[in-house]
C-alpha cells in the first residue's frame, strides 16, 4: 500500500508537467493563421486581424507579419501603431517595395506629406512597376504644393493606366489646385467618359465650371454628383481600373 500511496502522487505529477507542455505547432498550423489573419483584413475585420498578426508576431517576429498587422492598425485609422509596425517591417526587411508604399500611406494620411514622397520614391526605385507608387507620390506632391511634379507622376500613371477614370479625376484636382481650370475640366470630361457613373468626378467638374463663369453647366454637375452617389450607382472606386490603395 505504501508503495501505491507513493506511486500516485508521482504519476499525477507526471501527467501535469506533461500536460504543461504545449501542444507542437506546425508550419501548417502558422500559415494557415497566418491566412486567417490576412483574410479578417481582407474582409473589414481589422480588430481580429490585429490580434491574429499580434499572436503571429509573438511566436516569430518577421516583416511580413508587421506589414500585416500595421495594415490592419491603418485600416482603423490607428496611424500611430501602423507606422511603429511598418518601421519595424522595413527594419527587417528593406527591399520590399510595398512595405515603403504602406508607410507612405500612413504618412501621407497624417499630412506628413515630404516623408510620404520619400517613401514612395523608395519604392518607385525598388520596383519601377509599383505604379501605385507613383499615384501615392502624386497624391504627396500636391500636398507639398508641387503641382507640375504631382502632374509629371499621374501622367507617367496614365501610361500605365490609360482607361483609369480615377487618375483623370486626380489629373483635374491637381490642375484646379493650380488655377488650371479649362484644362481640369477636359480631365474630368475623360474621367465622366470612362465612368459616367463618377459622382467625385461630376462633383469637381461642377466646381471648376463655376469658378470658369459657367454656372448652369457647373449647377447641373453638381445635381448630377447628388443623384449619383445617392442613387447607389458604382463609383470610379469599384471600377475604374486605376491603382489608389497600398495593395
Amino acid at each position: 500500500m505504501r508503495f501505491r500511496s507513493a506511486l500516485i502522487p508521482l504519476l499525477v505529477g507526471v501527467f501535469s508537467v506533461y500536460a504543461a507542455i504545449p501542444s507542437r505547432v506546425t508550419g501548417e498550423d502558422l500559415q494557415a493563421t497566418f491566412e486567417n489573419g490576412k483574410a479578417a483584413l481582407e474582409e473589414g475585420r481589422a480588430a481580429e486581424a490585429v490580434k491574429i498578426f499580434s499572436r503571429l508576431i509573438s511566436a516569430s517576429p518577421q516583416a511580413d507579419l508587421y506589414y500585416y498587422r500595421g495594415m490592419a492598425y491603418s485600416a482603423q485609422d490607428k496611424q500611430g501603431s501602423a507606422l511603429k509596425d511598418f518601421n519595424e517591417a522595413v527594419t527587417l526587411d528593406s527591399n520590399q517595395s510595398s512595405f515603403f508604399v504602406a508607410r507612405g500611406v500612413s504618412l501621407l494620411r497624417i499630412e506628413q506629406y515630404q516623408d510620404a514622397a520619400d517613401d514612395f520614391t523608395i519604392a518607385a526605385n525598388l520596383d519601377p512597376s509599383n505604379i501605385k507608387a507613383v499615384v501615392f507620390r502624386a497624391r504627396a506632391m500636391l500636398g507639398l504644393h508641387h503641382a507640375e511634379r504631382a502632374l509629371d507622376d499621374v501622367d507617367l500613371a496614365l501610361r500605365h493606366s490609360p482607361q483609369s477614370a480615377r487618375l483623370y479625376r486626380l489629373r483635374g484636382d491637381i490642375q484646379s489646385a493650380s488655377g488650371k481650370y479649362k484644362e481640369a475640366v477636359e480631365s474630368y470630361d475623360r474621367a465622366i467618359q470612362l465612368n459616367p457613373n463618377y459622382a467625385g468626378a461630376y462633383n469637381n467638374r461642377g466646381c471648376a465650371l463655376a469658378i470658369l463663369g459657367k454656372a448652369k453647366e457647373g449647377l447641373a454637375d453638381l445635381l448630377t454628383a447628388l443623384s449619383t452617389a445617392s442613387s447607389g450607382s458604382i463609383t470610379d472606386e469599384a471600377r475604374s481600373g486605376g491603382p489608389d490603395s497600398p495593395r
